[in-house]
């Protein structure tokens, strides 16, 4: 059950579990609307919600506004995907009210596979499940998105041609008064 998992999770971030990981853990605490992750630069923690909440928002082509993915709580994580592979933050993460993390470097992945290879194991599946489901939500959120995109697009060519063809129409029968 999730429960039972994040209960897990929580002991990655617990000194009588993991004694020699836990003085790696630091704790941060962030005011209402400070960005924790900005979309594109990479950010190499796992992070723990302990308090609080978080928004998590992409920017998508053509749409002003950033598009919302996901409202996080405590027990949610985030920054999984940068924290797996090194690579550049898919989403930016803002703070909503005060929160605090706890944060968990990637460089320490081979001491926790090595000194906790169950949890570690455990972590990985939980990491990849949040994956998925992230995935499938965002691709749902994308297509609403993208509908709405493509309507405004397909309005302002119809309107452009519009306006074209009355100009040259209005060109034309000028000559013939």
């Amino acid at each position: 059950s999730k429960g039972i998992l994040m209960t897990e999770l929580a002991t990655l971030f617990d000194q009588k579990t993991c004694p020699l990981l836990f003085p790696q853990i630091k704790v941060i605490r962030f005011k209402k609307n400070d960005t924790v992750i900005q979309q594109g630069e990479i950010s190499p923690n796992l992070w723990y919600i302990h308090k609080g909440s978080f928004s998590t928002t992409t920017q998508v082509p053509y749409q002003k506004k950033p598009l919302t993915l996901a409202t996080l709580k405590p027990s949610d994580i985030f920054g999984e995907i940068s924290f797996i592979d090194g690579s550049q933050s898919t989403a930016t993460v803002t703070a909503i009210e005060h929160s605090e993390c706890w944060t968990l470097r990637r460089e320490l992945l081979p001491a926790l596979y090595e000194l906790y290879p169950t949890l570690a194991l455990k972590l990985n599946a939980h990491i990849a499940t949040i994956i998925a489901k992230r995935i499938r939500e965002t691709l749902v959120k994308l297509k609403k998105t993208s509908t709405k995109t493509t309507t405004f697009l397909t309005k302002k060519i119809t309107t452009t041609k519009r306006k074209r063809l009355t100009n040259t129409w209005s060109k034309h029968t000028s000559i013939f008064l």
